[in-house]
């Protein structure tokens, strides 16, 4: 009984990966706990126990996704040509599909692969980077902020792959903005902060071409290579747009977490940088605050 509530559940297949097929997901607002008391209110007297029942769900190969805050564009589009064709044109659009998903899955697997390189080698650090969601400042509960003007607070989380220890770089919108100048900027910070035993760097981001993908960016790594004498390489691989699912987004995730939980009022971005400094999984967030003198106009080095 138990195993037949369980694949009583819609249940779907994920179009994010090819690796396991067999595997089916539970959209990400199900949990455990749900499906247990459902089935024990259902069924009492077929009374199993928690465990056995867990058990039987993982046995059974479902897992319940985890929630994502955007899909594949490329991979919805895909998805929805191949409905409305047949044919040979449908054929070609799932190959180009499949392929477009390989691509994706060859990014994830030399990410694996450079963190293997990082975990080997103590002079190699893997790194990935993402400016979180626009924090407003202040926190008020009362329905009327939401048609005030409020201060977006910026916090961009670098997470090092091997130690787990991410670094969250803060600052608000009346410092500075949140274009590729500032993410630049934050990083320039953080490579001149490395131990001076490591000599390559690898890092990963989205390929936002407003933030990480552009000139800029080559132009501080450049620069950061010739001020930090340590470092020997900088490489920058960018995921496939769609699916740039990265460990600081687990961090981000963390945050918001603990902001529920959070006692104390937030009134300034300081204190937004003291919840991140009691957030974090094994290790506390590391918080650089950042002034408007840590601001650089890579930009014209390019003029």
């Amino acid at each position: 009984a138990a195993r037949n509530h369980i694949l009583s559940v819609p249940r779907y297949e994920s179009h994010y990966t090819r690796k396991k097929p067999e595997k089916t997901y539970l959209p990400s607002h199900v949990s455990l706990s749900d499906l247990y008391k459902e089935y024990t209110d259902k069924y009492p007297e077929n009374y199993v126990s928690r465990r056995i029942y867990e058990s039987l769900f993982h046995e059974l190969n479902i897992t319940i996704k985890k929630p994502k805050a955007d899909t594949c564009a490329t991979c919805d589009k895909f998805q929805m040509k191949i409905k409305v064709t047949e044919g040979e044109e449908k054929v070609i659009l799932q190959e180009e599909w499949e392929t477009h998903k390989k691509k994706a899955e060859l990014a994830y697997d030399q990410k694996k692969i450079d963190k293997q390189i990082s975990e080997k080698n103590p002079e190699s650090k893997t790194i990935v980077f993402d400016l979180q969601q626009c924090l407003p400042t202040p926190v008020v509960t009362s329905s009327i902020a939401f048609y005030k003007r409020q201060l977006w607070t910026y916090n961009l989380t670098v997470h090092e792959c091997t130690s787990q220890q991410a670094e969250c770089f803060m600052w608000h919108e009346g410092q500075a903005a949140r274009g590729a100048n500032e993410i630049a900027s934050c990083l320039y910070k953080y490579l001149m902060n490395l131990r001076p035993d490591i000599k390559h760097i690898t890092m990963y981001s989205d390929s936002c071409q407003g933030q990480n993908k552009n000139s800029h960016m080559a132009v501080m790594c450049m620069i950061a290579l010739q001020d930090n004498t340590n470092l020997l390489s900088i490489s920058h691989k960018f995921l496939i747009p769609g699916h740039t699912h990265m460990e600081c987004f687990s961090d981000h995730s963390l945050s918001e977490k603990k902001k529920k939980k959070y006692s104390l009022p937030i009134s300034h971005p300081h204190d937004w940088a003291q919840l991140m400094r009691v957030t974090g999984n094994k290790r506390p967030f590391l918080v650089t605050e950042m002034s408007t003198a840590d601001f650089f106009d890579f930009s014209s080095l390019l003029k």
